[in-house]
């Protein structure tokens, strides 16, 4: 019988595993704790304001001159601004000025009054920012904003009021006019002279009298049908510097030919930038029932029904109606800014771009009396909230989709004997 001896070897394949394991390992650690201590040696950033706010700036008239501006900044959403910590800068031009949340305006022409929140120094979400200025002219550059004092920080800013030149002339109102002794809005009739009337604004101050206003009468053709329009109270114009524009010529004469023709307006400024607004005629024939005429105002692309037909640029246009004439006619429907205590007010907006109103849908009707200048009226007093009316913060309501344009609607009335309401106040 043979015996077998069992012999025994050192073999280090194994340790040198485990070795380089725990040394990968260690290599791990020591590197994600040398980034971690990096990371967290470095400064934590200090927070920042979070802040929804909107500026508005509101002409001030006297006997129909210009008299300064009412600035207002509503704080719309985010953070709470003490006021202890939050100061506020109007630029106008190149001067600055510093206020506070709440305070008394020091010189100037209203030096005394008070400016700034209504309740106390502390800014909320809702509450509006507001002070009057004389001094602030239809040209010049006025700038807001928001500072954040301990920081010294501005947390917002917006330009309200840029220099002259940089808007261009804005169509209010076309009508025309079958009556030569009047200026409102009568037929027009065969075989009987017209007139065109145009009421612009401007908002930067380089457009007057002297400036180009003209009415293209399309079915006249050629150069002929090209008319000067006046504000200067000449040439059958009722009252110079009116800002309505008047075009009286003989050769106004209605007849069939004319009936659904095109008349294109068209004013400039001294920047060079022009506007563009269309009139549709409407011609009575001689023994013919009443008619309305049809206004199609500025920028259309498409001279037939829809939104299209409202003032604006295109993707965005808005109109005021009477309600009885916008439920009946719709957008053939003749806008107007008079109305008769009692009557109802419908505002129509078409957007292409508003399919919601998440972030805001307020309405403010302003009554130039107030203390501070213009407030919104409420019905009733108290502050402006979801059911004041006319001035709401949940104010319009889609109503319909028409040719890709949100349509919305805001309705109300002119009766309001608790702040003096009277025949013609909306303008």
């Amino acid at each position: 019988m043979s015996l077998y001896r069992k012999r025994f070897s050192r073999d280090n394949n194994g340790v040198a595993e485990v070795v380089g394991t725990i040394l990968i390992l260690l290599i791990t650690v020591v590197i994600f704790s040398t980034i971690f201590i990096w990371v967290y040696s470095i400064p934590t950033p200090e927070a920042s304001t979070k802040l929804q706010m909107e500026g508005a700036l509101n002409p001030v008239y006297d006997a129909g001159v210009w008299d300064g501006a009412i600035i207002n900044i509503t704080h719309q959403g985010g953070e709470d601004l003490y006021g202890w910590r939050t100061a506020i800068y109007v630029k106008v031009n190149d001067e600055f000025e510093i206020l506070q949340t709440q305070g008394t305006i020091q010189w100037g022409p209203n030096a005394g009054d008070p400016y700034g929140l209504r309740e106390d120094e502390d800014w909320i979400i809702g509450e509006v920012w507001s002070i009057l200025n004389h001094t602030i002219q239809p040209d010049d550059k006025v700038e807001v904003g928001v500072i954040q004092s301990i920081k010294g920080e501005v947390i917002w800013s917006s330009m309200l009021l840029g220099a002259a030149g940089e808007y261009p002339p804005l169509f209010v109102q076309k009508w025309y006019d079958g009556n030569l002794d009047t200026i409102a809005r009568e037929d027009l009739r065969g075989n009987e002279s017209f007139a065109i009337y145009v009421q612009i604004q401007d908002n930067d101050g380089d457009f007057g009298s002297d400036n180009d206003v003209y009415a293209n009468v399309t079915v006249l053709y050629d150069d002929y049908g090209f008319f000067k329009m006046y504000d200067n109270g000449s040439m059958g114009d009722d009252v110079a510097d009116d800002g309505i524009w008047t075009a009286n010529y003989t050769a106004f004469v209605g007849d069939n030919s004319m009936d659904g023709s095109l008349v294109i307006i068209t004013a400039e400024d001294d920047a060079g930038h022009n506007t563009t607004a269309r009139l549709v005629l409407k011609i009575e024939e001689l023994g013919a029932a009443y008619h309305y005429y049809y206004e199609y105002p500025e920028n259309i692309t498409t001279p037939r029904f829809g939104p299209e037909l409202l003032p604006g640029s295109g993707l965005q246009h808005y109109q005021i109606f009477n309600e009885t004439e916008w439920d009946k006619r719709r957008w053939e429907g003749n806008s107007t800014r008079t109305f008769v205590k009692g009557e109802r007010v419908v505002i129509v907006i078409a957007s292409h771009f508003l399919p919601d109103t998440d972030l805001d849908n307020k309405f403010w009707l302003f009554k130039a009396e107030s203390g501070l200048g213009p407030q919104p009226i409420v019905y009733g007093g108290g502050p402006m909230g979801t059911d004041s009316i006319p001035s709401s913060t949940e104010a319009f309501e889609l109503v319909d989709y028409v040719g890709k344009f949100y349509v919305w609607e805001y309705r109300w009335n002119t009766s309001s004997a608790g702040h003096g309401f009277s025949d013609g106040l909306l303008d």
